[in-house]
């Protein structure tokens, strides 16, 4: 059995029974400008569902939970939820050329599994520091989803891409990048 709640703040929940857990989905049709928390509450201190990830052209959480979980945080039955912005991203500089810029060797990317990726994604180095980046539209699937929360936005000559760096191997936060991706 399923049951539908609007969220506040835009959104719907689906709350699917499978006896003792329940299936709590969120989707919302919101400005992919930030990363948005989903929240739900009882007749207690409300509960986090997640936060929500594109998927097609909305954004979307799904958790399983226990209802002995919920039922301990006074949050069964389910009576609502509400979307937050939780961070908002930065508007970015745009990069003035695409000088540097290459594509990434297809037999690295095979060893890595993402060789799905290997026509679209480039890469530019500069010592110890590598930028990855990908093409970024919101009506085409994103590569390297699991990596999107790491991703700025910028605009290189006529396309918008996403843009990982990378420092001695490890991913770098979007707070802590550089502006000498140009």
């Amino acid at each position: 059995m399923e049951q539908y709640v609007a969220l506040d703040g835009g959104g719907q929940l689906t709350i699917r029974d499978e006896g003792l857990r329940l299936r709590i989905r969120a989707t919302a049709a919101l400005p992919q400008i930030g990363l948005y928390k989903v929240w739900i509450y009882g007749r207690g201190e409300p509960v986090l569902l997640g936060t929500m990830t594109p998927e097609g052209k909305q954004l979307v959480v799904e958790r399983v939970f226990t209802r002995q979980t919920l039922r301990q945080q006074h949050c069964e039955p389910i009576q609502g939820g509400w979307v937050q912005l939780f961070h908002k991203f930065a508007k970015q500089q745009p990069f003035q050329t695409m000088r540097g810029w290459q594509g990434i060797c297809q037999d690295r990317l095979i060893q890595q599994g993402l060789e799905q990726h290997w026509k679209c994604l480039l890469e530019k180095r500069e010592g110890n520091t590598i930028w990855v980046a990908a093409p970024f539209s919101p009506q085409r699937e994103i590569p390297l989803l699991p990596l999107i929360c790491l991703a700025q936005v910028k605009q290189m000559g006529q396309q918008r891409y996403l843009i990982w760096k990378f420092a001695e191997g490890k991913p770098v936060l979007p707070d802590e990048y550089e502006n000498k991706q140009g």
